[in-house]
């Protein structure tokens, strides 16, 4: 996700690129099972639109003078006045329940001085419910930069973005709307999960807080040691992610599976899922027999929804190679770095892997 403007154009959906409703349009249509993207995966893609865009009902003004017959601005799209084509027109639920995967939305700073932001109001998509009281959300341009962000937001303290050299506290949202999200299960960390992964494969499904995937780190609320869940995304539709900082690590992610053959040579990959993994110096530090410690850094802005390979790695006498994943990242920066599977494949022998030494 990066810096957009309007001159930029226009999305599938009448949105200007870079607004709020833009990012919540899209993830509607994701909601209503729309999965095409543009290819090359780049943003903004100036005149592309999904063959399939009108899967869901919502549709902006963007160039237009007049917002009948549509969704309007952010704030609009719980009202039914003014001609609009919104929530309500559609019979789209609005209440005030939080779910995941819902578009939370406040109204303008003149609708309500208290708790209404700007002249447009702001739309953001729910990605976590952790208690009634407390959510995580995704958004385009809360700061007016046109920058995608998250934060977590309480009933009783809103939420508060320091980001990007700017900081901005809000409310809870005024409404939800609840256009095919999912029911309203907390999650307050790790959820349970069944599904599992190929043979070889290891993660956060495989054996959870067990000897093959064990998490460490700083308590933070509704996270594991510093790692928040992601589901729908990631190699088996489920992923952990973490915020990146400078200095010593916080929160670590850790694979060390007995592999079948010890001594043995294995290639060892690591899949990057295509959501909440933007960092751009994933460092992951793999030990094995032949080499010792070897840090591989991996650019999560270069690969999405695939594996990555990490090298060649030879297992000890017990049959383990470990890697080490930290939430360490450069300066300056808001990034996640995603703990997602790592596959062991077994090779005839072992060269030195393609690390760097940092």
């Amino acid at each position: 996700m990066g810096l957009f403007g309007k001159n930029e154009g226009i999305d599938g959906w009448t949105e200007f690129y870079g607004q709020c409703d833009s990012f919540a349009a899209w993830k509607v249509y994701e909601n209503l099972g729309g999965a095409q993207r543009p290819d090359p995966k780049m943003l903004p893609a100036v005149g592309w639109k999904p063959d399939d865009a009108a899967i869901s009902p919502v549709v902006s003004y963007a160039g237009s003078s007049s917002k009948a017959g549509t969704w309007g601005d952010a704030h609009d799209w719980v009202r039914s006045d003014q001609g609009l084509h919104a929530a309500p027109y559609y019979g789209v639920p609005v209440d005030g329940v939080p779910q995941p995967g819902a578009i939370a939305v406040w109204p303008t700073s003149a609708e309500d001085g208290a708790h209404g932001m700007g002249q447009f109001g702001h739309v953001a998509y729910v990605t976590d419910v952790f208690d009634a009281d407390t959510i995580q959300i995704e958004q385009y341009n809360l700061l007016g930069t046109g920058m995608w962000s998250t934060d977590v937001v309480t009933r009783s303290g809103g939420g508060t973005e320091n980001k990007y050299n700017r900081s901005f506290h809000f409310s809870w949202p005024a409404a939800f709307v609840h256009l095919g999200d999912g029911a309203a299960t907390p999650s307050p960390g790790l959820s349970s999960w069944t599904d599992s992964y190929p043979l070889g494969t290891y993660g956060p499904l495989s054996d959870s807080g067990g000897p093959s995937f064990t998490l460490a780190g700083s308590a933070y609320p509704g996270t594991v040691h510093g790692w928040s869940t992601s589901n729908g995304h990631g190699m088996a539709g489920h992923h952990l992610y973490t915020n990146t900082h400078t200095g010593n690590a916080e929160s670590t992610a850790t694979w060390s599976p007995v592999l079948g053959n010890p001594g043995g040579c294995y290639e060892v990959d690591a899949f990057v899922p295509d959501t909440w993994s933007n960092s751009g110096h994933a460092l992951y530090t793999v030990t094995d027999q032949k080499f010792g410690t070897s840090v591989v850094p991996v650019d999560e802005n270069v690969h999405t929804n695939e594996y990555v390979r990490l090298g060649l790695f030879q297992a000890d006498g017990g049959g383990r190679i470990t890697v080490l994943l930290t939430d360490q990242g450069p300066p300056n920066l808001s990034h996640q770095v995603a703990a997602d599977a790592m596959r062991f494949i077994p090779r005839r022998r072992a060269r030195a892997p393609t690390a760097r030494r940092w």
